[in-house]
């Protein structure tokens, strides 16, 4: 067992890897990648921040004051379960147990959970999985709430409110780049010379920062995105992007499978550049 080769005892030995999820967000993961023999950097390109316009913090006080007039409940991310359970405790309010739960990912849901919250979430991770959902279907009449950040997707609500559902948006924390973002993305860029390297990137948000701060960054051979399904993929092609895994979702074990199966095609095609002399590009 001591003597097993490299690639099995560490399968991402070798590989320089960037995650960019938000600071407390990358640690798990970092630390599984790391375990895997990878060189990994932490460098976030989104940051949550809570909304601070009275405006807006006098609409989350009004939503969770009135909790107990919804019969459905949706976080798009843990970052919005987060905010809404800050939220609870600081108005000294509880979550009302009649309403029914849902969470696009099983991060969310997990995380619910620990704070007593039952909720459901789809195996597919994103609006469509969740849309699919039975107890989703016949919905007329009944009230939904929707907790997210400032702006993104409308199709959840769009096709909740054409079955009927009275749809309400409670929006808590806005995503930003962050200020010390671009010095460290130009210090780990300048650190891989013209060595492979895998960049985790889980949004369309976070696919705009790293091209707002990096340019130049769909043009660099030697980078390839892991990113988290089909929409992300898409969003990173038509930027420009030719160098990409794609998970089937978000979750740390999803992206580390993924990590591992781009760790080998890499190692096969310099295998392959080596003993034929054509690059793989």
């Amino acid at each position: 067992m001591a003597n097993r080769p490299m690639t099995e005892a560490a399968p991402l030995a070798g590989l320089a890897v960037a995650v960019t999820r938000p600071t407390r967000q990358n640690d798990a993961l970092v630390q599984q990648l790391r375990a895997l023999g990878a060189s990994v950097s932490a460098i976030p390109l989104l940051a949550i921040n809570p909304l601070q316009e009275p405006a807006q913090r006098a609409k989350i006080d009004t939503t969770l004051q009135q909790l107990a007039d919804y019969q459905i409940a949706i976080f798009i991310s843990q970052n919005a379960a987060e905010q809404v359970l800050l939220a609870l405790a600081a108005r000294s309010l509880d979550w009302p147990s009649h309403i029914q739960t849902y969470a696009i990912g099983s991060a969310t849901t997990q995380f619910l959970a620990t704070n007593g919250i039952s909720a459901t979430s789809p195996l597919q991770m994103n609006s469509e999985g969740l849309l699919a959902l039975s107890a989703l279907q016949n919905i007329a009449g009944q009230r939904c709430v929707i907790f997210r950040g400032l702006g993104g997707r409308e199709t959840l609500a769009q096709t909740l409110r054409a079955r009927g559902a009275v749809v309400d948006y409670c929006e808590l924390y806005c995503r930003q780049l962050p200020p010390e973002a671009g010095t460290q993305w130009s210090g780990w860029i300048a650190g891989l010379h013209t060595h492979s390297a895998l960049v985790c990137i889980n949004s369309t948000e976070t696919l705009n920062h790293l091209c707002t701060i990096d340019p130049d960054a769909a043009a660099r051979d030697n980078l390839t995105l892991l990113v988290p399904g089909e929409r992300v993929a898409r969003a990173a092609s038509e930027a420009g992007f030719r160098h990409m895994g794609i998970a089937s979702d978000a979750t740390d074990a999803a992206i580390l499978h993924s990590a591992i199966l781009q760790a080998a095609i890499s190692r096969t095609q310099r295998l392959h550049a080596a003993t034929t002399g054509i690059r793989h590009d």
